[in-house]
């Protein structure tokens, strides 16, 4: 195998591992925001009740801030799943060509005649 189709490999497995990492984070995270959105469900009589400015713009604005931070985690996996699938494809690029060269090869050589007695 190339050195340098080895590496990109081996950075290939190093940031699926890591996307993965982050996605156990995510999954961590959902709880919380589905544990919030239950509150707000069942709770919102309460909330209605409060007239609290403060309390409503600290609930819009870490619905905000969720909402931009898992989109820009979104766009980013996004971003590297498709710049990894043009490596693989890229990968798949050379092996096809190099399956090709050792097929002309293997003919030329079937071509030649081998006296195998000398």
């Amino acid at each position: 195998m190339n050195r340098t189709i080895k590496e990109l490999l081996d950075r290939h497995e190093k940031d699926l591992e890591r996307i993965n990492n982050q996605r156990r984070l995510w999954l961590w995270a959902s709880s919380v925001v589905v544990i919030g959105l239950i509150f707000l469900i069942f709770g919102w009589d309460w909330l209605s009740d409060l007239h609290s400015k403060s309390l409503w713009w600290v609930i819009i604005s870490l619905m905000l801030v969720i909402s931009i931070n898992w989109w820009y985690w979104t766009m980013r996996v996004i971003r590297i799943i498709i710049k990894y699938q043009e490596v693989e494809y890229s990968i798949l690029k050379t092996i096809i060509t190099d399956i090709h060269r050792l097929k002309k090869d293997l003919k030329t050589f079937h071509d030649q005649t081998i006296d195998i007695l000398k």
